[in-house]
C-alpha cells in the first residue's frame, strides 16, 4: 500500500501534476527491501471535450533493494471518460535502468469520488 501526496493545476487543456508518497513493501522473503519514497511528475492533455486525455509522465522511487539502482520510468498513458468520475485508462511504461522492467503495458478502470 502507498500513501501519497498530490497537486494538480490545470491551464486551458493541459494539466500539470506532481505526486510524492511513501509506499510499504512490507518483508519480502529472500531479499532484503526497503520501504521507498516515489515520486511523480507529468503533464497531461484533455481533448474532445475532455472525454479523452493523453499524459506523459516520470517516475522514480528511493533504493527498494540495497546495492541496486533506484527504480525510474517513463509512461505515455491515454484515458477515456467513460461517465463523469468513471475513466479506462491504458498505459505503457518504459523503464529507465536495470532496476525496471523494459516495458510495461497496463490498463484498467478508474473511479474518483
Amino acid at each position: 500500500s502507498q500513501i501519497a501526496l498530490g497537486v494538480r493545476k490545470f491551464v486551458n487543456r493541459f494539466s500539470f501534476f506532481g505526486q510524492f508518497g511513501y509506499l510499504f513493501l512490507g518483508d519480502v522473503e529472500g531479499a532484503e527491501t526497503i520501504d521507498p519514497f516515489t515520486i511523480s511528475l507529468g503533464v497531461g492533455y484533455a481533448f474532445g471535450f475532455g472525454e479523452h486525455s493523453i499524459l506523459l509522465a516520470y517516475d522514480s522511487y528511493t533504493t527498494i533493494v540495497q546495492g541496486t539502482a533506484s527504480p525510474q520510468q517513463i509512461e505515455l498513458g491515454y484515458n477515456y471518460m467513460i461517465n463523469y468520475g468513471l475513466f479506462f485508462s491504458a498505459i505503457v511504461s518504459r523503464g529507465l535502468n536495470s532496476s525496471t522492467s523494459d516495458y510495461i503495458v497496463s490498463g484498467g478502470l478508474n473511479f474518483e469520488l
